[in-house]
Protein backbone atom coordinates (compact mmCIF):
# COMPACT_ATOMS: atom_id res chain seq x y z
CA UNK A 1 0.00 0.00 0.00
CA UNK A 2 1.27 3.26 -0.91
CA UNK A 3 0.57 5.94 1.45
CA UNK A 4 -0.06 9.47 0.52
CA UNK A 5 2.47 12.17 0.24
CA UNK A 6 1.38 14.41 3.96
CA UNK A 7 1.03 10.59 5.27
CA UNK A 8 4.08 9.71 5.11
CA UNK A 9 7.17 9.33 8.02
CA UNK A 10 9.66 11.72 7.48
CA UNK A 11 13.14 10.09 6.12
CA UNK A 12 16.41 10.03 7.83
CA UNK A 13 17.73 13.11 5.29
CA UNK A 14 14.47 14.81 6.40
CA UNK A 15 15.62 14.79 9.97
CA UNK A 16 19.02 15.75 9.68
CA UNK A 17 18.36 18.89 7.36
CA UNK A 18 15.35 19.49 10.26
CA UNK A 19 17.80 19.07 13.57
CA UNK A 20 20.48 21.49 10.90
CA UNK A 21 18.00 23.74 10.50
CA UNK A 22 17.09 24.28 14.18
CA UNK A 23 21.08 24.81 15.04
CA UNK A 24 21.86 27.37 12.86
CA UNK A 25 18.58 29.27 14.23
CA UNK A 26 20.02 29.07 17.42
CA UNK A 27 23.59 29.81 16.61
CA UNK A 28 21.86 33.20 14.85
CA UNK A 29 19.66 34.09 17.31
CA UNK A 30 22.62 33.16 20.18
CA UNK A 31 25.28 35.29 18.27
CA UNK A 32 22.90 38.12 17.51
CA UNK A 33 21.61 38.15 21.83
CA UNK A 34 25.79 38.02 22.49
CA UNK A 35 26.84 41.14 20.48
CA UNK A 36 24.15 43.28 21.87
CA UNK A 37 25.70 42.55 25.74
CA UNK A 38 28.54 42.82 24.54
CA UNK A 39 30.59 45.40 25.98
CA UNK A 40 32.93 47.35 23.04
CA UNK A 41 31.22 50.26 21.80
CA UNK A 42 29.66 49.80 18.80
CA UNK A 43 29.84 52.58 15.83
CA UNK A 44 27.07 54.13 16.95
CA UNK A 45 28.69 55.04 20.54
CA UNK A 46 31.95 55.93 18.71
CA UNK A 47 31.88 59.74 18.99
CA UNK A 48 33.63 60.81 15.46
CA UNK A 49 32.32 63.46 12.79
CA UNK A 50 30.40 66.83 13.66
CA UNK A 51 28.14 65.78 16.12
CA UNK A 52 30.48 65.42 18.85
CA UNK A 53 29.02 67.84 21.29
CA UNK A 54 26.66 66.63 24.23
CA UNK A 55 23.22 66.41 23.14
CA UNK A 56 20.54 69.02 24.70
CA UNK A 57 17.13 68.88 25.91
CA UNK A 58 14.36 70.33 24.21
CA UNK A 59 13.38 73.21 25.86
CA UNK A 60 9.91 73.79 26.83
CA UNK A 61 7.27 75.42 24.30
CA UNK A 62 5.45 78.57 25.30
CA UNK A 63 3.50 79.42 22.36
CA UNK A 64 1.79 77.84 19.31
CA UNK A 65 3.70 78.98 16.57
CA UNK A 66 0.60 79.42 13.80
CA UNK A 67 2.52 80.83 11.20
CA UNK A 68 5.91 82.34 9.58
CA UNK A 69 5.99 85.00 6.90
CA UNK A 70 9.71 85.81 5.45
CA UNK A 71 10.45 88.64 3.25
CA UNK A 72 14.41 88.00 2.60
CA UNK A 73 16.61 89.93 0.34
CA UNK A 74 20.09 88.73 -0.49
CA UNK A 75 23.32 90.31 -0.90
CA UNK A 76 25.64 87.69 -2.30
CA UNK A 77 28.12 90.07 -2.91
CA UNK A 78 28.41 90.52 1.11
CA UNK A 79 27.12 87.50 1.73
CA UNK A 80 24.41 88.34 3.73
CA UNK A 81 20.30 88.58 4.65
CA UNK A 82 18.34 90.80 5.47
CA UNK A 83 14.69 90.19 5.82
CA UNK A 84 11.67 90.66 7.71
CA UNK A 85 10.00 87.29 9.62
CA UNK A 86 6.29 88.24 10.52
CA UNK A 87 5.72 85.13 13.25
CA UNK A 88 1.43 84.47 14.11
CA UNK A 89 1.18 82.65 17.30
CA UNK A 90 -1.01 81.28 20.64
CA UNK A 91 0.61 81.96 23.91
CA UNK A 92 -0.23 78.47 25.90
CA UNK A 93 -0.53 80.43 28.83
CA UNK A 94 -0.44 84.26 29.71
CA UNK A 95 3.43 85.58 29.03
CA UNK A 96 5.37 88.25 30.52
CA UNK A 97 8.61 87.40 27.74
CA UNK A 98 9.01 85.98 24.43
CA UNK A 99 12.36 84.54 24.19
CA UNK A 100 13.72 84.56 19.77
CA UNK A 101 15.86 81.99 19.17
CA UNK A 102 17.86 83.70 16.11
CA UNK A 103 20.50 81.56 16.35
CA UNK A 104 23.84 83.82 15.23
CA UNK A 105 21.37 86.24 13.22
CA UNK A 106 21.01 90.10 14.68
CA UNK A 107 17.45 90.88 15.46
CA UNK A 108 17.44 94.97 15.01
CA UNK A 109 13.71 95.68 15.72
CA UNK A 110 10.49 93.59 17.20
CA UNK A 111 7.33 94.75 16.88
CA UNK A 112 3.71 93.60 18.35
CA UNK A 113 1.15 93.56 15.78
CA UNK A 114 -2.69 93.53 16.92
CA UNK A 115 -5.47 91.42 15.54
CA UNK A 116 -6.29 94.59 13.01
CA UNK A 117 -4.74 98.23 12.16
CA UNK A 118 -1.36 99.26 12.68
CA UNK A 119 1.58 97.80 14.33
CA UNK A 120 2.48 98.80 17.90
CA UNK A 121 6.13 99.01 19.19
CA UNK A 122 7.05 97.12 21.92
Amino acid sequence: MIRPLSCRRPTFRAHCVSLLLRLTTWLLVSAALFAGISEQPTAAQDRRGPFTTAPRSIRTREVDQQHIRLDLQFDLDAQAIDGRATIRFAPFKPLKTLTLDAAEMKIVDVERLPNEGEPVAL
